[in-house]
């Protein structure tokens, strides 16, 4: 039986059915191929390396994130404080830990984490939480959350926190080297993308419906249809940087990929999407090429057996090949410099390992 996919999964890595045989250490390389057939790399990977300080088990959000240097963002368990709620954690390409603890940050509480952008050197979430008013937290259940935006320096440290008064839900977050904030939600049950000032005020809207129609049609059956299936489908687009710019993707959709600087509309692009595919989540972007998931899909919705790993041509959205791994491409995190990453929780010595293709 098929499992369907919901776009955002919580996983243990130590539950994941891939284990210590399906590690090879051989090199990748590049099967043969007719004319008409895609090139196919097949990965294998290292046994991997020990992260120290890094959590040995982790609830895990899809899709792990890479920064434009390489590291590693994921969201699990914070090894210092047991009690405490789930930390952000950066593991870096020399394997150092970074942890960012937004439960921590000053004149909130009770704070929720609805989106993680890895800018250049700073990290920025948007969170929602509760102000602390006259130095006590707000312990009303009835009162709303407060949409923030939160950074953290390179090394975790707290560096901003502004309050958003928008007049939509933002649901994702993303910077511009400027310093102006690019955000996307709903409103009103309607998808609506506005760039914000460097304090988070409402500078304008941008409209890219023409190139980008989200309409009930539009998203397909992944999202339920119905009314709300435009809602469903804002949530679970997602901004990705590429360069001074930023990619907003339809995830879960084969509608068009845009590209967007701080002025607004850039272009737009259609993927050569395979048959019965759509588009998933990112690895890397580079101004020549993409190297990110497709998902499977029925009429049932998205298939979680389904996905596959591809470079796309970043000018022309043509296939240029695909990548075959032992471990499950959902959890592949970074591509670097024709190497990919991932981890794993080792439960023999009680480590998170981090494996790297070769």
């Amino acid at each position: 039986m098929r499992k369907t996919l919901h776009l955002t999964a919580l996983i243990t890595l130590s539950s994941m059915a891939f284990g210590q045989n399906t590690v090879q250490t051989s090199n990748a390389h590049t099967s043969s191929s007719s004319a008409d057939q895609l090139p196919v790399v097949k990965l294998t990977f290292n046994d991997g390396t020990p992260i120290l300080g890094a959590p040995k088990s982790l609830a895990l959000t899809i899709p792990i994130l890479c920064t434009s240097d390489g590291s590693s963002i994921l969201q699990g368990l914070d090894p210092t404080n047991p009690n405490s709620p789930i930390a952000i954690f950066k593991i870096t390409k020399d394997k150092q830990v970074i942890l960012y603890h937004p439960s921590q940050l000053k004149g909130i509480s009770s704070v929720q984490v609805i989106d993680i952008y890895p800018d250049k050197n700073d990290l920025i979430a948007l969170i929602q939480a509760k102000p602390i008013v006259f130095g006590q937290p707000n312990k009303d259940d009835t009162e709303p959350l407060v949409p923030y935006i939160a950074v953290f320096d390179e090394q975790g440290t707290q560096k901003d926190l502004l309050p958003l008064d928008l007049p939509f839900v933002p649901l994702k977050i993303a910077r511009f080297p400027t310093g102006e904030y690019l955000a996307e939600g709903r409103r009103n049950n309607e998808f609506a993308l506005a760039l914000l000032t460097s304090d988070g005020s409402l500078n304008r809207y941008i409209d890219i419906y023409s190139d980008l129609p989200i309409t009930e049609k539009s998203v397909g059956s992944a999202f339920g249809g119905g009314q709300q299936s435009v809602s469903r489908a804002a949530l679970f687009m997602y901004l990705f940087p590429t360069g001074d710019n930023i990619l907003l993707v339809p995830t879960g959709t084969n509608l068009p990929i845009v590209e967007l600087n701080r002025g607004g509309f850039v272009r737009s692009l259609k993927v050569n999407l395979p048959k019965d595919m759509q588009l998933g989540y990112f690895i890397s972007a580079t101004p020549t090429v993409w190297t990110t998931r497709f998902i499977h899909s029925s009429d049932g919705g998205l298939i979680a057996d389904g996905i596959t790993i591809n470079d796309v041509s970043a000018e022309d959205g043509k296939l240029l090949r695909e990548y075959q791994s032992p471990l499950h491409p959902g959890l592949i995190a970074c591509h670097d410099n024709n190497t990919f990453t991932t981890f794993k929780a080792d439960t023999k010595s009680d480590q998170l390992l981090l494996l790297e293709s070769k």
